[in-house]
C-alpha cells in the first residue's frame, strides 16, 4: 500500500510516497510548483495508487485538501507541532523532502496525529467573521489615534471618550494647527469608511446565516446576539469533534 506526504510552502510542494511493503519510499521525490493546477496533475498522476495523502496544518493547507478532495483522493491534516515532537529530541537532518517522507511514514504506519479540516462552509464564515473582527480593531485604532492627538494638545481632561457623534463636533472645534486638523478630518473620513464597510458586512452576516440553525440555536442564549452566535459556529465548527 502506498502513502503520500506533502509539505506545505508558499511557492513550492515536497512530495514522498512511502511503500508498506518496501518499507522505503518509491519511485521519485517530487517538488512541484504550489499551484492548484500542479498539485492537480500530481493527483491525477497517483489516483487510485495511494491510500492517503498526508500534509500539515499550515498557511495553504486549505486550498491543497480542496484540490486532493476534488480528485478523488483522502487528504490527511496533521498537527504540525506534535508531527515535530515524534522525531524526538535528537538532532536529525530536516529537509523539505524528509518532512516530505516523515509525513508519509507516520500516515503509513497510522501514527499520524490528525487535526480536524475545517470545510469549505466554515472556512467562508471564518474569513468574513475575522474580516468584521479586523474592521472593527481598525475602527478602534483610529479613535485611540484621536484621543492620543486630543492628549498631546492638553485637551483629553474634558472628554476622554472620543467615540461619539458629540465627541465628534466637540474634537472638530478644537483649536488645532491647520496640519493637526488634516490630521484628525483624515481620521474622521476614515472611521467613516470603515463604519460603512462594517454595515456591509455584518449585512452579509445576517443575509448568509441569519436562518443557520446552529446560529438561531445560539442566539436563544441571553445576551448573544447574530454576531456572537455567527463567530462561535465559525470558530468551534463543528462540536462533536471534542
Amino acid at each position: 500500500m502506498l502513502y503520500a506526504g506533502i509539505d506545505v510552502h508558499k511557492r513550492t510542494l515536497d512530495i514522498a510516497v512511502w511503500d508498506t511493503v518496501k518499507e522505503a519510499v518509491i519511485a521519485r521525490e517530487e517538488r512541484i510548483a504550489a499551484t492548484r493546477e500542479s498539485l492537480r496533475l500530481w493527483a491525477d498522476e497517483w489516483k487510485g495508487k495511494v491510500e492517503a495523502v498526508a500534509f500539515e496544518a499550515t498557511t495553504g493547507w486549505a486550498w491543497v485538501a480542496d484540490v486532493l478532495n476534488a480528485t478523488g483522493h483522502h487528504p490527511k491534516m496533521a498537527n504540525p507541532v506534535l508531527v515535530k515532537a515524534l522525531r524526538g529530541k535528537a538532532k536529525k537532518a530536516k529537509t523539505d523532502k524528509i518532512d516530505a517522507q516523515w509525513l508519509a511514514f507516520l500516515l503509513a504506519k497510522d501514527m499520524l496525529p490528525e487535526c480536524w479540516m475545517a470545510p469549505e462552509e466554515i472556512r467562508e464564515m471564518r474569513e468574513v467573521m475575522r474580516h468584521r473582527r479586523w474592521l472593527v480593531n481598525l475602527h478602534t485604532k483610529h479613535f485611540e489615534k484621536l484621543h492620543a492627538i486630543c492628549v498631546q494638545a492638553g485637551y483629553a481632561s474634558e472628554r476622554a471618550h472620543v467615540n461619539s457623534r458629540s465627541a465628534r463636533t466637540w474634537i472638530m472645534a478644537l483649536p488645532f494647527p491647520r496640519g493637526i486638523k488634516a490630521v484628525v478630518e483624515s481620521h474622521f473620513r476614515l472611521i467613516d469608511g470603515v463604519d460603512q464597510e462594517i454595515e456591509q458586512t455584518e449585512s452579509l452576516i445576517r443575509q448568509h446565516w441569519g436562518s443557520d440553525p446552529r446560529v438561531m440555536a445560539l442566539r436563544k442564549l441571553s445576551g448573544i446576539g447574530i454576531v456572537i452566535a455567527c463567530e462561535l459556529v465559525a470558530e468551534i465548527g463543528e462540536s462533536l469533534r471534542f
